[in-house]
């Protein structure tokens, strides 16, 4: 069973691995879904200001402000270019790709050229287009604007967002290569503008500030993650990006002081409900491309990029939350594997968002949450199905064997059985009538099994099921039980005693009273019990079998309970099951036995009652004898008489033990034993 176990295991593993190495759009939806909330919650809490940028947009107050159709006439963008740069702006990042001469007034290019030469700060765009050959391989094709703006312009640079599987934008290409050279975006023309002298080394871009370096880490294809400041879905105004924003027919109009321009990076937008250029990108946000690259670049200036994790760091994490899932699966119980992934998430999902949010940097620990859910929920529906086809089978074996009661207790936990022999360590119960031959000899038959099926009934079903005890066979009125098996249970030896304990208090204090009325003779019962290592299991043929113990404590058990008709005692247990319970039971050390077929002599003690219920006298009893027992050992024979004597006015005056030692001692006055006596008892006819 352990085995399949771990079969389960791998399996599940080996399933769950396959699907979150994939990145199949759900997991990846999933976590960007959770990047979201996470930048969501962050924009909350925290505000940002980027005092260096300002932008112009051209949005709806304009289209309805300026009668001309857009797009207008590129005088009207000139004029506004040279307005900016009359506010002494330090860089003019036009949003815009002049794909051909205007369909207008060519005269207007020369204008728009000419206000760039006279700026001496506009920066605009490159095309980047990215398609596929007919031989199947990716390309990208850059296309610059026409030959007058491309001479006038101070720089250029491409804009290439990376999309997920629903088309939001998530990353920004800083540099791309073809065939004919290396091509920069737009965010590092600007910062080679400002004379920041970008680099890109080891996936990490480079540049120098205020006389130190500024280190951006970039994704394993150069990317930069988008990473939105100061918005999210409950509020999308404009307002409260981390820039001003400016309506293009108010910087046209003069209505917006130059002093709120100057020194400022100054982006041109189309931000308009016609607009090309809006795009959805994170929280679902339907932002301008031009004002996500504004918001970019004040995090590059500003140092606040987030550190993309890495593909390793994801394979590391996925291995080490799948290797504990396995671990808690086939070592920690059910309950604890469980409540494992309730906590697991109130853990990991905080720590991760104090990575995010605080430490810049991005995590896998989302799919640590991801991986240890589906390997529970998929375990667990494979185990359940599994389960149901290994009870069925289960149930239709141990029916052979045992009560229904009993297979119902087997099949709550059914990990814990084995079949097929096993070593454990177990306790064994033997009870045994005592006379009951000369019972059978003068009652009827038909008497006789209504008296033994109401004892076997109580005592079976009543006590040792009860007990967690696994009835193992019905000898005559003999009853054999195990404790600890099938089912694991580390308080074995105490439900043997519990048990044991229960027999003798049900068969005075129910039996005997129904029995005397029905004209039932009354009888006693004798047990034994030890606990030790056994082999349990099916033994048999594999057509008739029984599952059982054996074992030379198996045998022990069998031989303590034929010494109870030694000492005239009901109840004897070994010195290792006395071990086991001596916090909760009150027992009372009998003697030192060399049973029949054992080398090694073993202490044999009387279970007397629950610890809780024990009686001062019951005490003062059992003190009384184990002094005697003591000067007996030591060969002082006359003192262990006299301590006897006391048992005569204790609360057992006629205890059968106390009888047998007298006996001994009285013997080896007169006697004395030989000079290599041991102190034991040897037990060769205690056979009933």
């Amino acid at each position: 069973m352990q085995n399949k176990t771990y079969k389960l295991t791998i399996l599940v593993t080996i399933i769950i691995y396959s699907i979150l190495s994939l990145n199949i759009p759900l997991v990846s939806e999933l976590s960007w879904m959770w990047a979201d909330f996470k930048t969501s919650q962050r924009n909350s809490n925290t505000k940002m200001t980027f005092n260096e940028i300002a932008v112009v947009s051209i949005d709806d107050e304009s289209l309805s402000q300026i009668p001309e159709k857009y797009p207008w006439n590129r005088r009207r963008m000139a004029k506004v270019i040279h307005q900016l740069k009359q506010s002494e702006s330090k860089l003019i990042i036009l949003d815009e790709y002049i794909q051909s001469p205007s369909s207008i007034d060519p005269s207007q290019d020369e204008i728009l050229a000419s206000v760039f030469l006279h700026a001496k700060n506009v920066l605009t765009q490159n095309n980047l287009r990215r398609f596929i050959n007919h031989t199947g391989q990716d390309k990208v094709q850059i296309s610059p604007p026409i030959p007058m703006i491309k001479r006038s312009a101070k720089s250029l640079g491409f804009v290439d967002f990376k999309k997920d599987s629903f088309l939001r934008l998530r990353k920004l290409s800083m540099m791309v290569k073809t065939k004919e050279s290396q091509h920069q975006s737009l965010l590092l023309a600007i910062l080679s503008q400002l004379n920041y002298y970008p680099k890109i080394i080891n996936h990490s871009l480079q540049f120098k500030k205020d006389d130190s370096l500024v280190k951006i880490p970039l994704d394993s294809n150069d990317n930069l993650l988008v990473d939105l400041f100061n918005v999210n879905p409950k509020n999308q105004n404009i307002k409260d990006l981390p820039f001003p924003v400016y309506s293009f027919v108010d910087i046209q109009e003069n209505r917006v002081s130059p002093s709120k321009l100057k020194d400022k990076i100054v982006f041109i937008i189309e931000s308009n409900d016609q607009s090309s250029q809006l795009a959805q990108t994170q929280m679902n946000l339907i932002l301008s491309k031009g004002l996500i690259s504004a918001n970019l670049l004040g995090n590059l200036l500003h140092s606040h990029a987030i550190t993309p994790a890495s593909r390793l760091s994801f394979h590391i994490i996925l291995f080490l939350s799948l290797l504990l899932s396995i671990s808690l699966a086939i070592k920690a119980s059910p309950l604890l594997f469980n409540c494992y992934q309730f906590v697991l998430p109130i853990i990991l999902l905080p720590l991760d968002y104090f990575i995010y949010s605080s430490l810049n940097s991005q995590s896998h620990l989302l799919i640590a949450v991801l991986a240890n859910f589906l390997f529970w929920l998929l375990y667990n529906t494979i185990k359940y199905f599994q389960e149901r086809a290994e009870k069925a089978e289960i149930r239709n074996a141990f029916s052979h064997y045992v009560t229904a009661s009993v297979v119902n207790e087997i099949l709550k936990d059914t990990s814990q059985l084995k079949l097929g022999g096993e070593r454990k360590e177990l306790t064994v119960f033997f009870s045994d009538i005592a006379g009951f031959t000369n019972i059978s000899e003068r009652l009827e038959i038909e008497r006789l099994v209504i008296l033994l099926n109401d004892y076997l009934t109580a005592m079976t079903d009543n006590i040792i099921i009860q007990n967690k005890g696994m009835l193992d066979k019905y000898e005559g009125d003999a009853i054999m039980a195990v404790f600890g098996a099938p089912i694991n249970n580390k308080t074995h030896a105490i439900q043997a005693c519990k048990s044991a304990l229960d027999n003798q208090r049900i068969l005075k204090e129910e039996l005997w009273p129904r029995w005397k009325v029905a004209g039932f003779p009354l009888f006693t019962v004798r047990i034994g019990i030890n606990t030790g290592p056994m082999i349990v299991g099916n033994m048999g043929s594999k057509s008739r079998f029984d599952y059982t113990v054996i074992g030379d404590n198996v045998n022990l058990g069998s031989r303590l309970e034929s010494l109870n008709k030694v000492y005239q005692t009901d109840i004897l247990i070994s010195e290792s099951t006395y071990q086991l319970v001596k916090d909760d039971m009150r027992c009372r050390m009998i003697d030192l036995v060399r049973v029949k077929g054992k080398r090694i002599p073993v202490r044999v003690y009387e279970l007397i009652s629950f610890k809780n219920t024990s009686s001062d006298a019951i005490n003062e009893f059992i003190s009384t004898y184990e002094r005697a027992f003591e000067h007996y050992e030591k060969q002082e024979f006359q003192q262990a008489i006299t301590i006897l004597g006391e048992i005569k006015t204790s609360c057992r005056p006629k205890d059968g033990a106390s009888k047998v030692l007298l006996a001994r001692c009285q013997r080896y006055v007169n006697n004395p034993p030989p000079e290599d006596w041991d102190c034991v008892f040897e037990a060769k006819d205690d056979e009933d």
